[in-house]
């Protein structure tokens, strides 16, 4: 048998085509890959709304996110309010990609964040049930 006269070209030689074969199939992969989700209906992080809500409700009062049967903060909002012969109503605030709120720095869509507990507010929005969801939310 004859000697390979150059026996160290050979390996870099099948080293490429090696990977040459696994680049091409990895490639061929991530294609059908994307092409499959491509085709994947997306999902919406927030529901968008199909129509402005009614407002259906406008109320005075103090907003808290203080919950006292836990005895601690949450993320939840609720106005308490109150009318003749109802001193303390409350009603769970929702908020939503829609909801506005002046706090003092003119009308901006609403930053929980930025709420005070016990501040003096005025909401309007829509109700339902026990749950009012924010339109605009000023702060007094």
């Amino acid at each position: 048998m004859k000697k390979l006269q150059n026996q160290e070209g050979v390996a870099p030689i099948v080293l490429v085509i090696v990977l040459a074969i696994i680049a091409s199939t990895g490639y061929g992969a991530y294609q059908s890959f994307h092409q499959k989700s491509a085709s994947l209906p997306t999902i919406p992080l927030v529901k968008p709304l199909k129509e402005p809500l009614e407002i259906n409700f406008t109320e005075t009062g103090n907003i808290l996110n203080w919950d006292s049967r836990s005895e601690s903060y949450t993320e939840n909002w609720t106005l308490l309010y109150e009318k003749p012969g109802n001193p303390a109503i409350s009603v769970k605030l929702v908020f939503n990609e829609a909801s506005f709120c002046d706090l003092g720095e003119g009308r901006q869509i609403c930053d929980k964040n930025k709420l005070n507990n016990g501040d003096r507010a005025k909401v309007e929005g829509n109700r339902n049930n026990e749950e009012v969801v924010v339109i605009n939310l000023t702060r007094l």
